[in-house]
């Protein structure tokens, strides 16, 4: 509580300012910070790290260098009265990127949506998001939904071939790791908890609990997807559930962990991107490229879009700075004809 009170003070003061980037920027910064070190109130110059909520959460925040870019390579001049989607939004850094990018290319945004499991961080979003908007004098509708992103997402199953879309655009940084519990959950240094109300083994059965649940739940959306296997990453759900909410021509772009390109779990997600050939292009960074403070793995920032194409760009190494790395175009062709058991995306020249 003493946390959350913080973070409203400091809110107040950093929608003071007059500078859209660092109003983004800064707030996304707040948010991760408020759940994960959590300050001692007697000693406010104490705290202690717990990633635990901010792994729940998925507060990670996007980088500025890289929101910007995931927002260039979806917003054009010629985008006009279009809505775009983040459906895990945190404190709307990604959302804010898009709005920036879209005002200083001339794009027009008719509405732009939100959706934040976290009811105190959805009503900061809606804050953060209509500050920017007033800043750059934007005049387009901001909805900001405080739900689940994957019960959002999966009412638009049915919608996956080009029936009746919601988005123009979708831009995200979803939640990532598989459903599972842990006891290092709740002992581990890097997560360590304590709670004088409830013993560790009542807190582990609640959360046992939780995570059964949600499992049941996903191996059923998996099924509504029309998956063989059952999907229980977070992010890879995530990508085949918000294409079911893109538009005909509509565009998305996604950071996540780049492990989908290969992995055995990721088939029936590649094999339903490469089917309708939705993947334009992957951008890949290096597993110490340093882009999320406390994530330290191979990332990859991806763009989709409901057209029809006859090839894609992976581009490994991929340096921000001189937006260069080795491409690699793949044709979808060669791709089902080498490995239609598997469907691996190759990460380089071969």
């Amino acid at each position: 509580a003493f946390n959350l009170f913080i973070n409203q003070k400091a809110l107040e003061e950093i929608l003071k300012g007059s500078d859209p980037i660092d109003i983004a920027y800064t707030s996304s910064s707040l948010g991760e910070i408020t759940y994960r070190s959590f300050i001692e109130p007697s000693n406010i110059l104490q705290s202690i790290d717990f990633l635990a909520p901010s792994k729940a959460l998925g507060y990670f925040f996007t980088p500025p260098e890289i929101a910007f870019l995931m927002a260039d390579k979806i917003l054009s001049p010629k985008d006009k009265d279009i809505n775009i989607l983040d459906p895990s939004a945190g404190y709307g850094s990604l959302l804010a990127a898009a709005l920036i990018t879209a005002k200083n290319k001339g794009a027009t945004l008719r509405s732009v949506s939100a959706i934040e499991i976290d009811k105190f961080t959805s009503k900061n979003l809606d804050r953060v998001l209509k500050r920017i908007a007033q800043l750059l004098e934007i005049e387009t509708k901001i909805y900001v939904i405080n739900t689940d992103g994957i019960e959002y997402l999966s009412e638009g199953l049915g919608r996956l071939f080009g029936h009746s879309d919601k988005y123009h655009k979708i831009i995200m940084n979803p939640p990532y790791g598989r459903v599972k519990f842990l006891k290092s959950f709740l002992t581990n240094k890097e997560t360590r908890t304590s709670d004088s109300k409830f013993s560790l083994e009542e807190q582990e059965k609640t959360i046992r609990v939780k995570i059964e649940s949600l499992v049941e739940r996903l191996d059923i959306l998996s099924k509504e997807l029309g998956f063989d296997n059952n999907v229980r990453e977070y992010s890879k759900l995530f990508v085949a559930l918000s294409l079911s909410n893109l538009m005909p021509n509509g565009q998305m772009s996604v950071i996540s962990p780049s492990t989908w390109l290969g992995d055995k779990e990721s088939y029936n997600v590649r094999k339903l991107i490469i089917d309708n050939t939705y993947l334009d292009q992957v951008l890949l960074f290096p597993e110490d490229s340093g882009l999320f403070e406390t994530v330290n793995q191979h990332t990859a920032v991806s763009i989709f879009s409901k057209q029809t194409k006859d090839s894609f760009e992976v581009i490994s190494g991929y340096d921000l700075p001189s937006k260069l790395g080795s491409i690699n175009k793949i044709y979808y062709s060669n791709l089902r004809a080498t490995d239609p058991k598997l469907l691996k995306i190759p990460k380089h020249n071969s």
